[in-house]
């Protein structure tokens, strides 16, 4: 007889899923059209004969990937022997400021042998950084050249620099950052400048003047959901295992392709005890789904906050109502969107073009460019919820809070239908009875 003691324990493996930490997740999937790119762009900044290319941008709704796809590109360009230069949002509130930074680095990349060459932007990582802040002219009209002299000092080897949240960088910093990178490349600097943001980027470049944005051909990246297989991979190779049929379609059902909810999906499948190299099934999936369903449930609290917060809830249950009523996002136009903000406008401060912008930028809608016909150039781009079922909380959450809005929100043609259905007696409904939700959230319990 064996004594418990006789038994040898193994120390339990820590979760690869941390979808809330900000770290990078264990396996980058469905990106890979995004990295060529990226090392495109590596290879021609490491040539000498080859002039650098301009900046890279990456936008989307939140929770696409964008940090954990710059994180990749830093590492990777790090292997390569690249310097990266990581500067956060808070460094960049004015010029000045930014101007100081970059001078303190480009003072400290003197001093670093080729084989050693990897900064991180700000105090992280930069031995001596608070001590040494450089000197440099702080008047306006020396900011570029200033700026320009510390990129082409960081420019003598191959220098990544990221902007994470680029979206909330200052017009006046990022005006005087993207002028400067771009003259310190034209005199020969091997620079790589990445943009990471928000579906509002595009519009605040265009506020900082940053013509380049119709220049940037396919080093403009948007990130949105991954496709089915891209999607099962995300889960099935960081545990090491394949997943069965069934589990698949409930996986995709759950998650719809959101790299979040992927994440979520498999951090619940190995919390559920779900061991790695042995296949998921679908009883796995069922196991997992009350922890995937309660960090979700808590997710969409958290966006609907923010929806409230930017007074934009009343125009994104209006938007969801007239989605419901054509057959989806893919089928509104610009008119039914500007149609319903009307709308929502009567219970909001703001303006309907500001309920409109707002919708867009937080990435509540969303026109995902992968998602057209390479070969039509000149297909509308279909509109769609950026974060998946969100508008089927956003309707609930009207129509719970405030009952009495709630209808004067609907498009006439469903305000009519939900009159008649008001006024008809109520039928009995089977207990396990059960109504499918799609991508978009717009079949209704």
């Amino acid at each position: 007889m064996h004594s418990s003691m006789d038994k040898r324990k193994h120390p339990k493996k820590t979760n690869p899923f941390h979808p809330t930490s900000g770290a990078a997740p264990p396996y980058l999937a469905g990106r890979k059209e995004d990295l060529n790119v990226f090392q495109g762009c590596l290879d021609c900044m490491a040539d000498p004969n080859n002039a650098a290319n301009g900046p890279m941008v990456l936008f989307g709704p939140r929770g696409n990937g964008k940090t954990a796809l710059m994180r990749h590109m830093a590492s990777s360009a790090a292997v390569q022997g690249a310097q990266v230069v990581k500067l956060e949002i808070s460094e960049l509130k004015t010029p000045e400021k930014l101007a100081k930074h970059l001078t303190a680095l480009a003072n400290q990349s003197k001093s670093i042998s080729t084989s050693e060459t990897r900064l991180v932007g700000g105090t992280a990582g930069v031995p001596g950084f608070a001590a040494t802040e450089g000197s440099i002219e702080t008047h306006r009209e020396h900011l570029e050249p200033s700026l320009t002299r510390a990129l082409g000092t960081l420019g003598r080897k191959p220098c990544l620099i990221l902007i994470d949240e680029a979206h909330t960088l200052p017009l006046d910093t990022g005006r005087e950052l993207l002028n400067a990178e771009q003259s310190a490349r034209s005199r020969g600097a091997s620079l790589q400048l990445i943009l990471a943001g928000t579906p509002n980027l595009q519009d605040a470049l265009s506020d900082m003047n940053a013509t380049f944005w119709s220049r940037l051909d396919n080093r403009r990246r948007p990130l949105g959901l991954l496709p089915r297989a891209d999607s099962l991979d995300a889960i099935a190779k960081p545990m090491r295992t394949s997943i069965a049929d069934e589990a698949a379609d409930l996986i995709m059902k759950e998650t719809d392709g959101y790299p979040y909810f992927l994440q979520m999906m498999g951090r619940s499948l190995w919390d559920a005890g779900h061991p790695t190299r042995k296949p998921i099934t679908a009883d796995a999936v069922r196991q997992a789904i009350p922890d995937f369903a309660r960090s979700k449930s808590g997710y969409y609290i958290d966006r609907l906050r923010d929806l409230e917060r930017g007074d934009l809830l009343m125009a994104a249950c209006a938007v969801t109502e007239t989605a419901q009523a054509q057959g989806g996002f893919a089928a509104l136009t610009n008119s039914d969107i500007k149609a319903a903000c009307e709308r929502a406008s009567a219970h909001s401060q703001k303006t309907v073009p500001e309920l409109v912008d707002g919708l867009k930028y937080s990435g509540f809608l969303w026109a995902d460019e992968q998602s057209m016909d390479p070969m039509a150039p000149y297909a509308v781009r279909p509109w769609s919820c950026g974060i998946p079922t969100l508008s089927q909380a956003v309707s609930h959450e009207v129509c719970a809070q405030w009952p009495d809005v709630h209808p004067k929100l609907l498009p006439p043609e469903r305000r009519a239908e939900a009159n008649r259905e008001q006024a008809a007696p109520q039928s009995t409904v089977d207990a396990n009875g059960k109504v499918d939700q799609d991508a978009d959230g717009l079949k209704m319990p």
